[in-house]
């Protein structure tokens, strides 16, 4: 090890001699993303640029790497992998992984004679070249440094290129970052009105603009989402340095259908299968669209041509009388076999409640009536 290392700081020192270069402006290290892999790792993707140009001395050859590092600064980041050799694009030449001074250094050298960005001899175009990788750290560093472009010392400063910033990349900003997919939903299925959601993303703490994408494949902040079935969502917003963060919301779908159009409904405690048209007044009045949740509702199939539901129905203790979809005003009675009138009431109101405990037991008839409806049902008490 001792003897690699000290064959490339020789290599290095002979091209420190010609690092006054014309191409600084072609060289770069590129943030492209940022994701958390959990436990405080990170994986970051980065594009590494060398630039082939001109100096006083000559065109082009000595515009190349001969070796180039990445060092990690702030976090006590340390890297957990990173690639073991890359491949010149340009030149096809292989730079490996030749020493690692310490766990927040990673150098790359080759030491024949192959160039980075340019065939010995000379260099043309004028150009980047530029190759793409992923690195994985424990902890997230607040900087990344490449060292080494134009030939330059790589392991003290200022790094390659006389410490421009371009070879440096602050991720920083990527602390902290959130994104939120918003509040958990509930939607209906069959009722028009409330069986879509709008989800409202946002994000925090980086650096803006921002962009969305959805799992649905929206690009938008906010999107709208109609689920037959309960679906979740997730959320993931990348800001301007490239780092990102995820979210997810749950939709609930409940299907509200009940057949021929029409919708459930809870109503004082019962469950009804109303007429689209009338579910709308009947939430007005405090009910709520599905079953009811107490583990005693009724489920009422309620007629369009039949107004008067009475239930239980035998019944034995107390019978709850209701008046249809509509809420009526009127006078409810009740008769027996033989025409008599053994209970009757001014109602006003979706329904009325008959205490039937001391009634004979046998077969009512329950008649509602108001000046333009008049409906007569059987009751049996039990």
């Amino acid at each position: 090890m001792f003897n690699t290392k000290s064959r490339l700081v020789a290599f290095l020192l002979c091209f420190f001699a010609f690092s006054n270069t014309f191409a600084c402006d072609l060289s770069y290290l590129q943030l492209n993303g940022v994701t958390s892999l959990g436990g405080n790792q990170y994986q970051i993707d980065l594009t590494y640029c060398v630039g082939s140009g001109r100096n006083s001395s000559r065109y082009g050859a000595d515009q190349n790497s001969a070796a180039f590092a990445f060092k990690l600064e702030g976090n006590n980041s340390t890297f957990v992998s990173y690639p073991a050799s890359f491949v010149s694009p340009n030149t096809g030449a292989t730079y490996s992984v030749d020493y690692q001074s310490m766990p927040d250094w990673v150098i790359y050298s080759n030491y024949t004679n192959e160039w980075w960005a340019c065939i010995d001899g000379g260099c043309g175009p004028v150009q980047s070249t530029c190759i793409s990788f992923s690195v994985v750290t424990q902890n997230l560093p607040g900087k990344i440094v490449a060292g080494g472009a134009e030939a330059a010392n790589i392991i003290v400063p200022p790094w390659g290129c006389n410490g421009q910033p371009d070879m440096e990349v602050n991720l920083g900003n990527c602390l902290g970052r959130t994104a939120d997919a918003g509040p958990d939903q509930t939607v209906y299925v069959g009722w028009a009105p409330a069986q879509c959601a709008t989800l409202s993303g946002s994000a925090a703490g980086g650096l803006a603009p921002y962009t969305y994408a959805w799992s649905t494949g929206a690009t938008t902040a906010s999107i709208n989402v109609c689920p037959s079935t309960t679906t979740t969502y997730t959320l993931t917003t990348t800001d301007a340095l490239g780092c990102t963060a995820t979210d997810q919301v749950t939709v609930t779908a409940q299907n509200v259908t009940c057949g021929n159009g029409k919708i459930l409904v809870c109503h004082s405690g019962v469950t009804k299968c109303l007429a689209a048209n009338k579910v709308q007044q009947h939430l007005n009045h405090g009910d709520y669209l599905g079953t009811c949740t107490n583990k005693n509702s009724v489920v009422a199939y309620v007629d369009e041509d039949w107004k008067l539901v009475a239930y239980p129905n035998p019944a034995n203790d107390q019978v709850t009388v209701e008046f249809g979809e509509i809420e009526m005003n009127g006078e409810l009675n009740l008769f027996s076999m033989d025409g008599r009138k053994v209970f009757g009431a001014q109602v006003n109101g979706w329904d009325a409640k008959i205490k039937v405990a001391d009634f004979p037991k046998g077969i009512y008839f329950l008649q509602y009536t108001n000046e333009t409806i008049s409906q007569t049902i059987k009751l049996v008490v039990q």
